[in-house]
């Protein structure tokens, strides 16, 4: 007898599409590190095995918020260094 397939949910969707933008392709370990889970609870979420709890709701948009926060800093001290650099 065939395995079901679980149907993925919009939610399960959008963390899948996320982790993926942001981690690349092995994305489930670095954003699991990342919200504190372990990579068998996310990848269990982002197949549809298990529903999205309301600590992930919480955690996930927390890193993307810490990323976005380090891509500026990140982009801000680049900009400075070529500043710094081109008026030599």
């Amino acid at each position: 007898m065939p395995t079901k397939t679980p149907t993925l949910s919009p939610e399960a969707r959008r963390i899948r599409a996320a982790g993926l933008r942001m981690y690349g392709p092995r994305w489930v370990r670095a954003m699991a590190a990342a919200i504190g889970v372990s990579p068998s609870l996310l990848s269990m979420v982002a197949t549809g095995k298990r529903p999205v709890t309301a600590d992930l709701r919480e955690k996930i948009p927390a890193v993307f918020e810490r990323r976005r926060k380090e891509l500026e800093k990140a982009k801000a001290d680049l900009e400075a260094a070529i500043r710094e650099y081109g008026e030599d």
